[in-house]
């Protein structure tokens, strides 16, 4: 009597909505069926896929799987550092120049010096009120910037996944 019994492995993740598709062709590429998608909230989804353990290069999956799913991960934190230099940078500039803006008003109103106060006051006003105008279009600059560096990173990380994806695909036929 022949025992019919097939194991699988079952993975269930729950991912945001626009990493759904990305996760999906991965985990498909690694012979994974997808059993389940289920939202769970407004931008979270559940997927669950099962594999059969019976593959004949599945320590290599799961070497590809762990290299693609570290890929995906490297992809979600470089969205979290996208901006996060050019806003600190934005308010230490912004609060120096409110700073240099208040000292100006109370050389202005505080110091009774006359014309000395007067104009010294005047000077660091208007060097306040160009530090917070420039700050948006240095912040604006740096951003771009920041951002340009951000989407070559992700590109090459996608690329090295789409690679290794082929390759699982070819060791899943």
């Amino acid at each position: 009597m022949e025992n019919d019994v097939m194991m699988y492995d079952y993975q269930t993740l729950q991912v945001k909505d626009e990493e759904k598709g990305l996760l999906k062709d991965i985990y498909l590429s690694l012979g994974y069926e997808l059993i389940e998608e289920k939202a769970i909230s407004k931008n979270k989804t559940k997927l669950e896929f099962k594999r059969k353990r019976e593959l004949e290069h599945l320590k290599e999956l799961n070497r590809l799987e762990n290299k693609m799913v570290n890929n995906v991960s490297k992809i979600q934190s470089l969205k979290k550092d996208t901006l996060q230099g050019c806003m600190i940078f934005a308010y230490i500039f912004g609060v120096i120049s409110t700073l240099l803006l208040g000292g100006g008003m109370s050389l202005i109103m505080a110091l009774n010096l006359e014309t000395l106060g007067l104009v010294l006051g005047i000077v660091l006003g208007v060097l306040g009120i160009l530090g917070c105008v420039v700050n948006y279009f240095i912040y604006q600059k740096r951003a771009q910037k920041r951002e340009d560096i951000i989407l070559k990173k992700k590109e090459e990380y996608l690329n090295t996944i789409e690679i290794d994806m082929k390759h699982a695909s070819s060791l899943v036929k």
